[in-house]
C-alpha cells in the first residue's frame, strides 16, 4: 500500500479520478440547467403566457434592466409586443389591463393577495414602518398612523401648510425677478420636503428657507439612486452574504448617518408637546409605537410623500402649458371663484371641479411612482384578468404607467 501511495503513476491515477469527478459533476451541472430552462420555456405554468424568452427561464433581463434604469421602457416594449399580459420573470406576470387591477387589489380574492413578503421585514423587527412591514402587519400599523390622515387631521395642519405655500410663492417671485429662469421641479422639491418634514419630524428641512437641499434630503437621494441595485440583489438570495463585502465604504457611512440623523429628528419630535397636529401626533400621544416604528415611519413618510407630491405638481403644471385652453379655462374658472388669497382653504379647492379632474388626468397618465405593486398569487390560486394564475406567481399591474 505504501509503495503505491508513493508510486508516482499512484498520483497520476488520483488526477485522473479528480478529474474525472469534475467532468462528470460539470455534466451534472449542465444537464440540470438545461432542464430547468426547458422546464421554465414549456412546461412551467406560466409557459402560457408571452415574454422576452430570456426573462422566461431567468430573473436576469428584469434584474438587469431594473438596475439600468430602464425596466419601464423595456417593460413597454415588451407590452406593444406581446400584449397585456407579459411574463418578466420565470415566476412574475406584467398586467396592463384594467380587469386585472380589481382582480389583484380589491381583495376580491380569499385568502388575499399579499405583497412580496422578499421587500419586507420579519415580523417583530425593529424600526419597521408602512413600507417595510409584512402584510399581516400592515393593517394594524396604517390603523394606528390613520388619524394623521383624517380630515380633521387635515383641517388642523391647513395652516401649516399654507404657510409653507406662502415661503414658496415669495421664493418664487424673488428668483424671478429680472426674467431669470427657475427650475420649478426643483423649488417644488424644496416645498414638498419642508411640508413633509414639517408633518412628520415636528420642524420643516428649511429647503425653502435655504434655497437648498438639506443634507439629510441629499443622504436620501443618494440611496434611492442605490435602490434598484438593493432590490435586484433581494432577487437572488444567494448574493445576500457577499454584500456586506461589496458595498463600498461611503455607502454604509451614509446610512449610518442617515440613521443618526434620522433618529434626532424622531426623538425630538417625540418630546414635542401635546397639540401639534400632524401625522404622528396620535401615536406618538397614545404611546401605541415604538421609538423605532416613529422613526422608521416618519423617514418613510418623508420620502414617499415629497418626490411623490413634488412630481404631481411638476407634471400638473407641465401638462396644462401643454394643453393652453385647458389652462385658460382653469385661470378663469379660479380667479372667478377666488378673489383673494384668503378665499383659498382645504374645502373650497376640493370642490373645485375643474381643478380636481385636472390632478386625476395627471395621475392618470404621469403617476408620481413609476414602480408597480408587486403581489403574490395565494396557494390555491386565482382567476385574473379571465384566466387562472398557480399559487406563488408573482405579478404586477403596470397599467398606469403606460397610458
Amino acid at each position: 500500500m505504501l509503495k503505491g501511495i508513493l508510486d508516482p503513476g499512484g498520483y497520476h491515477y488520483h488526477s485522473d479520478t479528480s478529474h474525472n469527478v469534475a467532468q462528470i459533476l460539470t455534466i451534472i451541472v449542465l444537464v440540470c440547467t438545461g432542464l430547468y430552462v426547458l422546464f421554465n420555456i414549456y412546461r412551467h405554468p406560466l409557459a402560457i403566457y408571452p415574454g422576452p424568452n430570456i426573462a422566461r427561464f431567468t430573473r436576469l433581463w428584469h434584474a438587469v434592466h431594473l438596475v439600468r434604469g430602464t425596466l419601464l421602457e423595456e417593460l413597454h416594449k415588451a407590452h406593444n409586443k406581446y400584449g397585456p399580459v407579459v411574463r418578466i420573470a420565470p415566476d412574475e406576470l406584467s398586467y396592463i389591463c384594467p380587469e386585472a387591477w380589481d382582480d389583484i387589489y380589491e381583495n376580491k380574492v380569499r385568502p388575499e393577495m399579499t405583497r412580496d413578503p422578499r421587500f419586507f421585514q420579519e415580523a417583530g423587527a425593529q424600526g419597521q414602518s408602512l413600507l417595510t412591514v409584512t402584510h399581516e402587519h400592515h393593517r394594524a400599523m396604517r390603523k394606528k398612523l390613520a388619524h394623521g390622515f383624517s380630515m380633521k387631521s387635515l383641517q388642523d395642519t391647513e395652516e401649516l401648510r399654507i404657510s409653507h405655500v406662502d415661503l414658496l410663492m415669495q421664493r418664487l417671485v424673488e428668483n424671478s425677478q429680472g426674467g431669470s429662469v427657475l427650475d420649478l421641479v426643483k423649488w417644488f422639491t424644496f416645498f414638498a420636503y419642508d411640508v413633509q418634514s414639517d408633518l412628520a419630524f415636528g420642524e420643516s428641512l428649511g429647503c425653502l428657507k435655504t434655497s437648498s437641499f438639506h443634507p439629510w434630503v441629499q443622504i436620501l437621494n443618494e440611496f434611492d439612486k442605490l435602490d434598484p441595485l438593493f432590490r435586484a440583489i433581494t432577487y437572488f438570495p444567494w448574493t445576500r452574504r457577499f454584500t456586506q463585502y461589496l458595498t463600498p465604504r461611503y455607502v454604509v457611512e451614509m446610512e449610518e448617518k442617515l440613521t443618526a440623523t434620522s433618529v434626532e429628528k424622531a426623538k425630538g419630535r417625540m418630546v414635542r408637546p401635546a397639540g401639534r397636529s400632524d401625522f404622528l401626533e396620535h401615536v406618538v400621544q397614545t404611546d401605541s409605537m415604538s421609538e423605532a416604528d416613529v422613526c422608521a415611519n416618519a423617514v418613510a413618510l418623508i420620502g414617499a410623500g415629497s418626490d411623490t407630491t413634488a412630481t404631481l405638481i411638476s407634471g400638473t403644471i407641465y401638462y396644462l402649458l401643454q394643453n393652453p385652453k385647458i389652462l385658460q379655462k382653469l385661470t378663469c374658472d379660479l380667479r372667478g371663484r377666488f378673489k383673494t388669497e384668503n378665499d383659498l382653504d382645504q374645502s373650497s379647492v376640493d370642490k373645485n371641479e375643474l381643478l380636481q379632474a385636472c390632478v386625476q388626468e395627471t395621475l392618470r397618465i404621469y403617476p408620481p411612482a413609476a414602480v408597480g405593486f408587486t403581489r403574490v398569487v395565494p396557494s390555491p390560486g386565482a382567476t385574473i384578468a379571465g384566466k387562472f394564475v398557480p399559487g406563488g406567481v408573482r405579478y404586477a399591474d403596470y397599467a398606469s404607467l403606460f397610458r
